[in-house]
């Protein structure tokens, strides 16, 4: 008790000193129970008057502090009293509560049988903080309708004066409702969120206070069991740091999506065979790209450019494109193709793991930039070479083969005619062994000159029968030269013209001529000769009765000559022969059939290719048949086939 009196007598001491501080002692009052009712104020010091506008001295407290803007503080000072807790609040005096006259900071404890109390005047402070709450409400605000939260931190210091930790002393409802939180002011930092300490944030915090250096990460809390992520902003303030929360979980969420997609993507064009990559056009302020850029790519397209994967995004065209295309380096053809939309493409062999390899290469238009790709086509090439050189065995085997069945049928038409031939040969023989028993057994001259007459037609027959199958075999065999000679067509032909007119005066048959008298070319005058009399004896041979015409004329580097009949026409198989074809056996037969005198139509086709000409021909069953011998004017000795 005694150093209770001591501790009081000094206060009171010390309130009747100046100061700027109301302080003033008040004894308890009881009732007649023993009820504490009441304080008295027993010493004061001199602002106090000035404050209450009377003498507090003397006077009780619940007629002095009634003044106090309606606080309830008697029953405040009486909890003091009883419980010996300090007590603190804020008041106004005098005035209304929108605009008092003064503001103090109340301060009560207990000493002895009473309360020291004290008043600081804080009417300036928070005449200062009006402006700054109502710019704080605006500010409260306009974050609740953006959900952008704000929290004040004040920095807390040890003995030594190092920063360690954060109060925080003021908070938005929109702080309050992404953090889910209620209690946040008043409480320290690394209470309310203790793993700031192992993840670093904590010390970033320090860091921004301290240096003043601007801080902006994204956090991760994890709130009613779901993770929420956050965009976290901490400036510098005076003693401490504002920050400012924003939720972006529905953006990580999106990132975290699309960085799946990104990589399921990936993962798809690395399972690809083909090489793949997608560049941007870069534009620079110009109407056509200057170059392009590497957007994404597949692990084969790294492979395929050399570079490590992690370094192609971004990487120009421009740069790769000898790597690329291995020819060209200028950005023409793509500019092009960027233009166009034609698609670029390109085949390269190069040496790939200690082999050569075909690659095939192109590039399309997508978007707005180039998809490039690149597939290793060199089983493809190998199996096109092969199908190549299959085909062209293929060829050289039906080649073979034609050439067998061209073989195969002339051995056959050799020997169909030569067994025609012979059987003729052999008729003439007998009618010539016949006829001359008859010239022994003729009585009468008239008789034997008919016989020998007779005798001699055979004969004659057998002899050019004879020198066809001479002619045909020298032609077979190769043995027939070209004796060039200039001459006048006109006078190769009229001779064997008249020679077939008085032959065949006595059948009705008749044998005309047309064509220039001068008509002088370069050629084989003997086998152009025989080249004709085959084909007029033929047509007069199968004309019974009507005309035979022998045409002739001129072009400009060849001459021609046509014989024409209005006999039984030709079958589809002789034109073929006649036209450089196969015989056929239809053909055979009518050969055959035709005695010796068929085979003149095989040394025809012989001699006009022989000579480097044409045949052509047209006929009509029981109408007659049009052949004309295309040869050049000026002939070569060698002529080409």
């Amino acid at each position: 008790m005694k150093n209770r009196s001591l501790s009081a007598a000094g206060l009171l001491k010390s309130a009747g000193s100046p100061s700027p501080e109301v302080i003033q002692y008040a004894v308890n009052i009881w009732d007649e129970q023993r009820r504490l009712v009441d304080f008295e104020c027993i010493r004061a010091n001199a602002p106090l008057g000035t404050v209450f506008g009377l003498e507090p001295v003397g006077r009780r407290y619940s007629d002095l502090w009634a003044v106090a803007g309606g606080a309830n503080l008697l029953e405040s000072f009486k909890w003091v009293a009883e419980t010996g807790d300090r007590f603190e609040q804020e008041i106004w005096v005098g005035g209304n509560s929108d605009n008092p006259d003064y503001w103090f900071n109340v301060t009560a404890r207990r000493c002895a049988s009473g309360l020291i109390v004290k008043l600081n005047d804080i009417t300036a402070i928070k005449r200062a903080q009006r402006p700054m709450s109502e710019s704080w409400e605006l500010l409260e605000q306009v974050m609740i309708a953006s959900g952008i939260g704000i929290k004040l931190l004040q920095s807390i210091h040890d003995e030594s004066g190092t920063l360690v930790d954060f109060a925080i002393v003021q908070a938005n409802k929109a702080a309050h409702q992404l953090l889910q939180r209620t209690d946040l002011i008043g409480r320290r930092w690394l209470e309310t969120y203790p793993r700031d300490w192992q993840n670093g944030l904590f010390h970033q915090l320090v860091a921004v206070s301290q240096t003043g250096e601007r801080l902006q990460t994204d956090v991760q809390l994890t709130l009613a069991d779901q993770r929420v992520w956050y965009s976290l902003s901490a400036t510098q303030m005076p003693d401490g740091i504002a920050l400012t929360y924003q939720d972006i979980t529905d953006r990580k969420q999106a990132e975290e999506q699309l960085q799946q997609t990104a990589e399921n993507l990936q993962a798809v064009l690395d399972a690809s065979p083909t090489a793949i990559g997608y560049a941007k056009a870069v534009y620079d302020d110009l109407p056509e790209p200057v170059d392009f850029q590497i957007v994404v790519c597949n692990q084969k397209f790294a492979q395929f450019t050399g570079l490590p994967l992690e370094q192609l995004p971004g990487q120009s065209i421009a740069y790769l494109s000898k790597r690329v295309w291995g020819s060209f380096s200028s950005l023409e053809p793509l500019n092009m193709l960027q233009q166009t939309g034609a698609v670029l493409y390109r085949e390269r062999q190069e040496e790939l793991t200690g082999q050569h390899r075909w690659l095939g290469i192109a590039a399309t238009r997508h978007q707005g930039g180039l998809v490039l790709t690149a597939l290793d086509i060199t089983d493809l090439k190998e199996a096109e070479a092969q199908q190549a050189s299959l085909q062209g065995q293929l060829a050289r085997s039906q080649q073979t083969l034609e050439e067998l069945e061209q073989l195969r049928q002339k051995i056959r038409q050799q020997g169909e005619f030569l067994r025609s031939t012979t059987h003729d040969l052999r008729g003439s023989f007998g009618i010539i062994q016949g006829v001359t028993h008859l010239v022994n057994l003729a009585d009468t001259e008239p008789e034997r000159s008919n016989i020998l007459h007779m005798l001699e037609r055979n004969v004659s027959q057998m002899t050019h029968m004879l020198t066809q199958l001479l002619d045909y075999a020298r032609l077979q065999a190769g043995q027939e030269k070209v004796e060039l000679a200039r001459f006048n067509v006109s006078d190769l032909l009229h001779p064997l013209l008249d020679g077939i007119q008085v032959v065949d005066a006595e059948r009705g048959l008749t044998v005309s001529a047309a064509g220039p008298e001068n008509l002088w070319v370069t050629g084989d005058r003997v086998k152009i000769r025989r080249i004709v009399q085959n084909l007029l004896l033929n047509a007069v041979r199968y004309t019974g009765s009507g005309s035979v015409r022998l045409t002739w004329g001129t072009g400009e580097e060849h001459w021609w000559l046509g014989v024409e009949d209005t006999g039984p026409g030709l079958p589809p198989a002789l034109i073929y022969r006649l036209t450089g074809h196969s015989a056929t056996e239809d053909e055979v037969k009518f050969y055959s059939s035709a005695g010796g005198e068929g085979i003149g139509l095989f040394i025809v086709n012989q001699l006009v290719d022989l000579l480097g000409g044409q045949i052509t021909v047209e006929s009509q069953l029981d109408q007659g048949t049009q052949i004309r011998v295309v040869l050049p004017r000026i002939q070569e000795s060698t002529p080409a086939h």
